[in-house]
């Protein structure tokens, strides 16, 4: 027997001719004697000015690490720029000028020669996830059971005191890479500075999001958890915080907001969802985390009109959406590369999450796709026999063997039952290889 996926998606980056500017790696250190509320100007382009005031300066080892502010001219708007602590694909500085009124954005990226940082002209949608729309349907609390893939890797651990009750769950203990799901409630200083509220959600709400999100990350060396000590102790630089709360101060009315890029910048530049609740709120963390990797939305143009969010296609066991379009609706997201019609995004999702992100990679391929390095059926004492394993990549054949003496077999594959990124095709071969039986049902 062997299953294999349907398109999960590969990736390259857009194309995007902007204006810039080399930054001066001084900049920052000038700042070390200012303090909040003290005035702050830097050229954005040439010789336009941007002006306004220090919200946060912080200073570690007589060194300014990272500022943020408001700004007034040329229009409203805010900044922050950060030096990176542990070098990485982002380059020596990272930081972000916005202007949400004219839709445009700044931003430091390591495109300079040998990499060196440079302030780069953008439009605000290339650097800020824009408008996510929160679902137009209210979201259920109730909860379906779903097990994990290996039961006995995720065990009720026992709450310690730092979690505040939110229950200890992990999908790659010792990855090197994390996405932290923070349902905690807090403060950040980041995003002009915000206390955000702790939501309203059981322990078993709470991993069912956790399930539905691990499903998505599945294929890549990352381990997906509410575990804030397991955040703490990961490399900054290859760590993000997804910051669930009703607190949707960082964008109004929205579904939830996310830097582009983030998850390869030290410190702690969370993203934001604002659905709390099952589905809902899985797929806008799953989509507001993918920003974080330096992913663009999915969405369709038409003759020139573009519309954001691509809600998918088909409906039922089968119905397809992509995770970086809107996937609330549908029961199968993926990671994709634009394989629908009028797609405004060809990017190669996969690829551009396991080999554009520190300490990111795909997992080892678990289960071969020849007879010889098939894995046998388990089988079991009432006659029944199983196999679990992962699609790891497009493409990807996981195959079974089993013996039998004769008689009826019945076979059924399924992927999980709770937003699986499979539409799953099963094909019977004999031990000569020859095919018997296929089957790859649309409903």
């Amino acid at each position: 027997m062997r299953a294999s996926a349907g398109p999960t998606g590969q990736a390259a980056g857009s194309n995007t001719t902007s204006r810039k500017r080399t930054w001066d790696p001084a900049f920052l250190a000038s700042l070390r004697n200012s303090g909040k509320g003290d005035p702050i100007r830097f050229e954005l382009l040439e010789g336009e000015y941007a002006s306004g005031t220090v919200d946060y300066l912080r200073i570690t080892n007589d060194q300014v690490i990272y500022v943020a502010g408001k700004l007034s001219e040329p229009e409203n708007g805010r900044f922050f720029f950060q030096t990176q602590t542990r070098p990485g694909v982002a380059g020596s500085f990272v930081g972000v000028v916005e202007f949400r009124e004219s839709a445009r954005a700044y931003r430091i990226e390591p495109t300079g020669p040998d990499g060196a940082p440079e302030l780069v002209q953008r439009s605000l949608d290339e650097v800020l996830c824009v408008k996510l729309p929160r679902p137009d349907r209210p979201a259920s609390k109730d909860i379906e059971y779903i097990p994990p893939l290996k039961p006995g890797d995720f065990p009720n651990l026992p709450i310690p005191p730092y979690q505040n009750g939110i229950i200890v769950l992990q999908s790659l203990p010792g990855a090197t890479a994390v996405l932290y799901l923070d349902f905690q409630g807090g403060y950040t200083p980041s995003w002009g500075g915000i206390r955000y509220e702790r939501p309203a959600v059981s322990n078993d709400q709470i991993r069912d999001v956790w399930v539905r999100v691990a499903e998505d990350y599945m294929p890549f060396r990352i381990n997906v958890t509410t575990d804030l000590g397991v955040f703490q102790a990961a490399p900054e630089g290859s760590r993000q915080r997804v910051i669930i709360t009703p607190t949707d101060t960082a964008a109004p009315g929205q579904g939830g907001v996310a830097y582009t890029g983030t998850f390869n910048w030290t410190g702690d530049t969370p993203c934001w969802v604002f659905n709390t609740y099952g589905k809902y709120c899985a797929e806008a963390c799953s989509h507001e985390a993918g920003h974080t990797f330096g992913l663009e939305h999915q969405g369709v143009n038409i003759n020139g009109q573009v519309s954001e969010y691509f809600g998918g296609q088909g409906s039922g066991e089968t119905g397809w959406a992509p995770i970086m379009g809107l996937g609330y609706y549908q029961n199968v997201v993926q990671w994709a590369k634009g394989e629908y019609l009028h797609a405004n995004s060809l990017q190669e999702e996969l690829l551009i999450i396991a080999t554009q992100n520190n300490d990111m990679a795909y997992r080892p391929d678990d289960t071969g796709d020849t007879l010889a390095t098939s894995r046998y059926l388990e089988v079991c004492t009432d006659c029944t026999a199983r196999a679990e394993g992962v699609i790891e990549r497009t493409g990807d054949i996981d195959a079974f063997q089993f013996t039998t003496s004769g008689g009826a077999v019945w076979l059924r594959a399924d992927p999980v039952n709770a937003s699986p990124n499979l539409a799953v095709q099963v094909s019977l071969f004999d031990a000569n290889d020859r095919l018997l039986a296929s089957s790859n049902p649309q409903d």
